[in-house]
């Protein structure tokens, strides 16, 4: 009876990471471990709450040593994931494949090893793996998101639109859509409203650095320099000395100070 009344309560943890709202997951966390102990669930939850609060390598480190214990496809995917968000992606790859060999039917893996491929300039593996696997799943929204990335890729950027916004209508609640929507604003021209939709991806997941560079990067590529070195500091907290972050930092202190002295000399 009492594991039954906690049911609900890991119903709200992955309702509120799921939601972006790591604060009120952490509570939640907190009492399933009180409760429940350290079991491989709760550590994988407290690994999930982690990454949520911008914590990326902590979360890894949780996640090595639970899938050492008890290795699983999720587990499998969730390094995947992290990995490359700090943009290890061939670490992220071995991972994906690793997910893949657990549970051969795993789209989000799939997914995973066609965006790895594409983000170490395997071009050729990534057109490769995503034609196989969208043959098994045609329909799946990772993969759909897939085939987007594909087509900007082949610089379709209005077939790359099109299918950005019937992603978003599918599922409005996925950060991914929302950023793969940002991308292709961006190669049709629409800059304001590319930097609208990478906000709304970063409003799901807040500390994804992966969405966080995009939406910098926007912004500074139109000027709006103090708003980009903001979204840059929030997360250098937690990531100082990685090199996406840092040469962002410095990207975004040299364009204000640029700004401010033209502002000067008028």
């Amino acid at each position: 009876r009492d594991v039954i009344q906690l049911i609900p309560l890991t119903w709200h943890a992955e309702r509120f990471l799921n939601k972006g709202e790591p604060a009120k997951a952490g509570v939640v966390v907190a009492r399933l471990a009180e409760a429940l102990g350290e079991t491989h669930g709760i550590r994988q939850l407290q690994a999930r709450l982690l990454r949520a609060e911008g914590r990326p390598f902590a979360a890894i480190d949780v996640l090595h040593k639970l899938f050492q214990e008890a290795p699983s496809t999720d587990r499998a995917l969730l390094l995947g994931g992290i990995h490359a968000e700090v943009g290890d992606w061939r670490e992220a790859e071995q991972w994906f494949g690793e997910s893949l060999t657990l549970n051969p039917a795993n789209a989000k893996a799939m997914a995973g090893l066609v965006r790895a491929a594409r983000a170490q300039g395997s071009i050729s593996v990534a057109r490769e793996r995503a034609e196989r696997f969208l043959s098994t799943y045609p329909d799946h929204l990772d993969l759909v998101l897939v085939r987007g990335e594909l087509l900007l890729l082949d610089r379709r950027f209005d077939e790359a639109l099109e299918a950005a916004h019937w992603a978003v209508t599918l599922a409005p609640h996925r950060a991914a859509v929302h950023a793969q929507l940002g991308r292709a604003l961006w190669h049709v021209g629409e800059s304001d409203a590319a930097v609208d939709a990478f906000w709304e991806a970063l409003a799901i997941e807040p500390n994804h650095l992966g969405y966080r560079i995009q939406y910098v990067d926007a912004l500074l590529d139109i000027g709006r320099n103090a708003e980009a070195i903001r979204a840059t500091r929030q997360v250098a907290v937690h990531l100082a000395g990685l090199p996406a972050v840092e040469s962002r930092l410095e990207r975004c202190e040299q364009a204000l100070a640029e700004e401010r002295a033209k502002s000067t000399v008028k």
